[in-house]
């Protein structure tokens, strides 16, 4: 079975947590409701990594505006909804995390 990176989006970090947690992987410090990084290990003999996206699990999109700074333009960014991890997983996607799976296409949905 190859690795296939899983793009998932949560609602927010508890939201993560909880669902990881019910696949069997134990990212979240004890007692609270946040990742520890990093993370890897093994679920039942599948290898995973997680990765939280820019070490906020924020991820911003292009909006139409640009700005100028120092005379440059710059496009400006807006936050994407819901909090971002990338799971390095190496077998089948669990049914836990289909409704999480996100892809970049997704943008083009968002106001």
């Amino acid at each position: 079975m190859s690795t296939n990176t899983l793009f998932l989006r949560f609602s927010d970090q508890q939201e993560a947590c909880a669902v990881l947690k019910e696949i069997g992987i134990k990212c979240c410090a004890d007692g609270n409701e946040v990742l520890r990084l990093p993370c890897d290990g093994q679920v039942g003999g599948i290898h995973y990594t997680l990765d939280l996206l820019f070490a906020s699990g924020t991820l911003h999109h292009p909006t139409d505006e640009t700005a100028s700074f120092e005379g440059e333009p710059i496009a400006l960014t807006r936050p994407t909804p819901g909090f971002h991890v990338n799971l390095s997983w190496d077998g089948p996607v669990p049914d836990a995390l289909r409704s999480h799976l996100f892809s970049a296409a997704n943008l083009t949905s968002f106001p």
